[in-house]
């Protein structure tokens, strides 16, 4: 399995609603999947539009190579509504694309976002930004990291700052901690840079203590 990027990679689809969508075949003077390589369980950022309808989708994809071969699609990056679409009759091209999100993460600009504690829920998504800069107000009881590629090695940096009062952050289990156990600073406005690297798509993560207490 892995993450594709390939050119000329287009296919059509009758498949209707929010669910997965059986493949067609390919488009005049295109690929399909299986014709550019695809395997089973590999991945891509695809654009599904409608040939008629005001329908549209960007969202990371999963191909299955059974029968005539499928894709299965994760929350939309962008839709013609703002959430997963349901495709009426008709035929749908689904092409592969880069989104701008992506490449913004994959690039050398890096996006600050600054996400907040729910409930001592932290989630951390990569397509917002590479650096997360976050009000530790909260004792973070859980983090998600979310839209690490497959089959891509990536990183975030984490900012904590302290509110003045004890904390504690418990962090995911596919964690490993290089340089000690974390324990979050406490004077109040005071920040502590924690590093993250995947080197297998975010199945694990390294995370590396780079400064506290500044």
């Amino acid at each position: 399995m892995a993450h594709r990027i390939l050119d000329r990679v287009q296919e059509t689809t009758t498949s209707t609603g929010t669910g997965g969508l059986t493949l067609a075949g390919a488009t005049s003077r295109m690929l399909s999947l299986s014709g550019a390589g695809f395997v089973n369980g590999d991945t891509f950022w695809g654009l599904i539009e409608h040939a008629t309808a005001a329908e549209w989708e960007i969202a990371l994809c999963t191909y299955a190579s059974a029968g005539a071969g499928s894709i299965t699609r994760a929350t939309p990056l962008k839709s013609s509504t703002g959430a997963a679409v349901s495709f009426s009759a008709g035929t749908k091209t689904i092409s592969l694309v880069a989104p701008a999100a992506v490449l913004t993460l994959l690039g050398s600009l890096e996006a600050v976002n600054a996400p907040t504690i729910s409930a001592g829920a932290l989630t951390l998504d990569l397509l917002l930004g590479t650096v997360h800069r976050v009000a530790l107000n909260a004792d973070v009881t859980g983090i998600t990291i979310s839209n690490a590629l497959a089959g891509f090695a990536s990183g975030f940096t984490l900012e904590f700052t302290a509110d003045g009062t004890t904390r504690t952050v418990t962090m995911p289990g596919n964690v490993t901690a290089l340089n000690g156990t974390y324990t979050p600073s406490i004077s109040n406005g005071t920040r502590d840079l924690l590093n993250f690297v995947t080197l297998d798509g975010g199945t694990t993560w390294l995370m590396s203590i780079v400064a506290q207490n500044y």
